[in-house]
């Protein structure tokens, strides 16, 4: 009996231990990507995106890595259902801005969603950047701080919304490529297939990066809830073994209920 619950709770390790290995393999999509961009992926747990309430859409737990000492993230974009409709390539400023700045570039095809509510107190506040496809909403601080006419911000915006309309590399040409979400706090390309993200679009993302960063005061800008995941992972996973455990003890008979004592009642009764 004890060796038959020792292949059961061995069986049961081997399992537990080939799903965290699973998750943790680099989808073929995504390495590609790292391959092309010079960088290397790491599976982040603390990495987690929804569009706000309402939304349709969410980036499931992603990847980090350094791109030219700035830590990005990486992940698969999914729709209500869970399957993949995109991916996401975040840059964090280094500075977060301290007042709200909020500009969306072709990203309709993704769903009404990662806009969200956050910026919603903002609305009314349009700003004209006159760039074809960008929408760009703004404080009076923002519009004269960042948003002037003329400015390196605006001449960075258009370069940037520039790349987003078509592909323009390998066998892509004129195929949409994706969009894009500038905020106070990142810079989110999206795109339908990690293929469209070209090093010439993500160059110029991480240039606009830094100089939107240059008119930041607070600290480094991630807006990613921070859940911590791997804290969560690792519970489960002693959660299953501490039960495969008893329960296998309990099939071998090495461990047996105990049966309740009526000696208290017997004693009563007398």
């Amino acid at each position: 009996m004890v060796s038959v619950f020792l292949i059961f709770f061995a069986v049961l390790i081997l399992v537990i231990l080939g799903g965290i290995r699973h998750s943790r393999k680099t989808p073929a999509e995504l390495a590609d990507l790292a391959s092309d961009l010079g960088i290397r992926l790491t599976r982040d747990w603390t990495f987690s995106k929804r569009g706000g309430a309402g939304s349709t859409i969410r980036c499931t737990p992603g990847y980090t890595a350094l791109y030219r000492g700035l830590p990005v993230f990486v992940a698969h974009v999914r729709d209500r259902e869970g399957r993949i409709i995109g991916t996401a390539f975040v840059l964090p400023l280094t500075r977060s801005l301290p007042f709200p700045l909020f500009c969306t570039c072709h990203v309709d095809s993704f769903g009404p969603s990662m806009t969200g509510d956050t910026y919603r107190d903002i609305y009314l506040n349009r700003v004209d950047t006159g760039i074809a496809g960008l929408k760009c909403w703004s404080t009076e601080e923002g519009r004269s701080r960042v948003l002037p006419e003329g400015g390196d911000v605006l001449i960075s915006l258009k370069r940037l919304a520039s790349l987003s309309g078509t592909a323009g590399t390998r066998d892509l040409s004129g195929l949409p490529r994706g969009g894009f979400m500038v905020n106070d706090r990142e810079i989110i390309l999206l795109v339908s297939s990690s293929a469209m993200l070209s090093r010439e679009w993500v160059e110029e993302a991480y240039r606009f990066c830094q100089i939107l960063s240059a008119y930041g005061s607070g600290g480094p800008g991630v807006s990613m809830a921070a859940q911590k995941r791997g804290w969560k992972v690792w519970m489960v996973v002693l959660f299953a073994l501490l039960a495969g455990f008893i329960i296998g003890a309990m099939i071998t008979g090495q461990i047996k209920p105990a049966k309740p004592s009526l000696s208290w009642c017997w004693k009563f009764n007398g």
